[in-house]
């Protein structure tokens, strides 16, 4: 397959993986019930070449799903199924340009929230939106980056101790969040 940006461009350097379906089927009735804090492995992995172009070899299923990473680009994922052609199938990706958000979490009393976990995905019932969930962490000052995040479909997830926070607005550079 090849990894190209919304302009047609290579992405050289971009991480194809292929996931396990059935480890995806989870759903949640509430955020909290998914698990957050890990990625599910994957069971194949290839990184693209200059021309944006990779393989992956001895794929014996079809009952997968792909996720493409690369640094500076919004993470991209897909089903497998249905695009198999026998033994061989191409999958292609087109990575949309990525926007940075930094924001600063507080607690209740409006001091920083040093440790907090903050999670991007767009589903917060669907346990395949772990596959390109973006975490972060709050340094000592309450402060959180993500360098290749945002679509308009994702939810800013921010849990500290028991207090978990979901942010339903959109997402800004310069964001405070205030824990309740």
């Amino acid at each position: 397959g090849r990894v190209t940006d919304t302009e047609g461009r290579p992405v050289p350097g971009a991480v194809v993986t292929l996931h396990e379906r059935h480890l995806m089927n989870v759903r949640a009735a509430r955020p909290a019930e998914l698990p957050l804090h890990r990625r599910p492995p994957a069971l194949y992995r290839a990184v693209t070449d200059a021309e944006g172009r990779y393989a992956i070899a001895d794929v014996t299923r079809h009952d997968l799903l792909f996720v493409v990473r690369a640094a500076g680009f919004v993470p991209r994922r897909g089903d497998v199924s249905g695009t198999q052609g026998g033994s061989e199938f191409t999958l292609d990706a087109e990575l949309d340009k990525a926007v940075e958000v930094r924001g600063i979490v507080l607690d209740a009393q409006g001091r920083p929230a040093p440790g907090a976990s903050v999670v991007l995905l767009s589903s917060l019932t669907d346990a395949s939106a772990l596959l390109t969930a973006r975490y972060a962490a709050t340094d000592a000052r309450g402060r959180f980056r993500f360098t290749t995040v945002w679509r308009p479909d994702e939810k800013l997830v921010v849990w500290s101790g028991s207090t978990l926070f979901t942010w339903d607005d959109r997402l800004v550079d310069g964001m405070i969040v205030r824990l309740r």
